[in-house]
């Protein structure tokens, strides 16, 4: 039965990504949403979940009934039907990005030394606080911070987020570097001095704090903006598809090593461990759908609470004790009663993910409704990217489109709501400083 669901999943999915790209060259692919959400829900929805049943891998039971199982792969590929008809079908819209097009709109007038200001700005900013989280990390001792990496961001929230700020100076200083030499044809070296120093910060950085993850959706995301910017200009195409290849294999490589070395430090010693651990740990979230449709008595519906915990995130708990918390410790208490407390040490979370948090919320119905929605959402960005008429707005854009595309499919939404505010923040105040006047 589950070999079957498999089959049907995997033909499903295979044949609206035709009916998406069939039409389609190369720069309008890599520069289309659907194609970044495609290759996050296929990663999470579906070679997880077979990699996980092939070999019995799981994380919260020894075995999963395969009714249960099957029925999970069901309902997240009629979630994916459903997403492709909204957003192919909400507006009479062109299927695909056309960069030429997108490029050609373009008013390429900007003030580089305005510009180099405010993204060092940016950047000095997120040095700073991450600096200070790597301070605290040494004092702890690493092993002490990877046991309860919890505790440390009590009272510590904006550090933490304004920390990603050199995540984002590295997206800026590298989309104007590629832009300016394009359109402006000087100046650009500066820029890419700077890319190069915010790099190798941001590796240092998510490299001591173990975070994997951010580290992949940068590479996502500057490969993305390469891609959007420069996709019309590429003639040899089996050259690009070597260089993605290249690229997703160093980066499986290195979601392995650091995920040894992240489970090593936390245990305190040596054990086996293989990509299927390396791989789940990041984006084994479809396991939980399976769980929650096993144990249909313990999911009790919470009705939007956690996404209101998300808009309340930024009040401190102090001057609220009782203010919700987010899904990803309402299933670790809902998996493991009495788990996670407030205040606690040596708390731990899961990340639930898009669907996920829809079916703690709303149930299997709610999952189809926000389906469409985030098919008609998506479809809304795209179509704002190709009528973008400034090089900050196009980044802007494409930024949300990412972010939604990537990081929301398997993220907690309070903490990718929180990350993505402050983020986006970032190049809010690019664009503020950088107004024609």
């Amino acid at each position: 039965m589950v070999t079957l669901t498999f089959v049907f999943s995997f033909l499903t999915i295979l044949f609206v990504s035709f009916l998406v790209f069939k039409k389609s060259n190369f720069s309008s692919i890599v520069s289309n949403p659907f194609t970044y959400f495609s290759f996050f829900f296929f990663l999470i929805h579906f070679l997880m979940p077979f990699l996980q049943w092939d070999k019995q891998f799981f994380r919260y039971e020894v075995f999963y009934d395969s009714f249960s199982y099957s029925s999970s792969l069901i309902i997240t590929t009629f979630s994916f039907i459903l997403i492709y008809i909204s957003y192919s079908y909400f507006g009479k819209y062109e299927h695909s990005l056309k960069t030429n097009k997108l490029i050609s709109n373009i008013n390429s007038t900007l003030k580089s030394k305005r510009l180099l200001f405010s993204a060092l700005l940016i950047f000095i900013i997120g040095l700073y606080s991450s600096y200070k989280n790597i301070d605290l990390i040494f004092e702890l001792g690493i092993q002490q911070y990877m046991s309860d990496r919890i505790s440390m961001g009590v009272g510590r929230g904006a550090y933490i987020l304004f920390a990603h700020w050199i995540y984002m100076a590295s997206l800026i200083f590298f989309f104007f570097y590629i832009f300016i030499k394009t359109h402006i044809k000087s100046g650009f070296r500066i820029f890419l001095a700077f890319f190069i120093i915010s790099l190798i910060s941001t590796f240092f950085y998510y490299g001591i704090n173990s975070n994997r993850n951010s580290i992949f959706i940068l590479c996502l995301n500057l490969l993305a903006i390469y891609f959007l910017l420069k996709g019309g200009e590429i003639k040899s195409i089996k050259s690009q598809y070597f260089k993605i290849g290249l690229l997703v294999t160093i980066l499986t490589f290195f979601f392995y090593q650091k995920g040894q070395e992240r489970r090593t430090i936390s245990s305190g010693y040596s054990s086996e461990y293989s990509l299927v651990d390396a791989l789940n740990g990041a984006f084994g979230n479809h396991e939980n759908i399976v769980w929650l449709l096993e144990n249909k008595d313990k999911n009790n519906l919470y009705y939007g609470e956690t996404y209101l915990a998300a808009v309340t995130n930024f009040i401190p708990r102090k001057y609220w004790p009782e203010k919700p918390l987010g899904s990803g410790p309402r299933l670790k208490n809902t998996i493991y009663p009495y788990s996670y407390e407030v205040g606690q040490e040596n708390n731990s979370s899961l990340t639930t993910g898009f669907i996920t948090e829809v079916l703690m919320n709303f149930g299997i119905f709610g999952i189809f409704i926000f389906s469409i929605l985030y098919g008609f959402f998506m479809r809304k960005f795209s179509v704002r990217l190709i009528n973008s008429n400034s090089a900050i707005d196009i980044l802007i854009n494409f930024y949300i489109i990412i972010c939604f595309t990537s990081v929301f499919l398997y993220s907690e939404f309070l903490g990718f709501f929180a990350r993505f505010i402050f983020t986006l923040g970032a190049l809010l105040i690019i664009k503020f400083l950088n107004k024609n006047k």
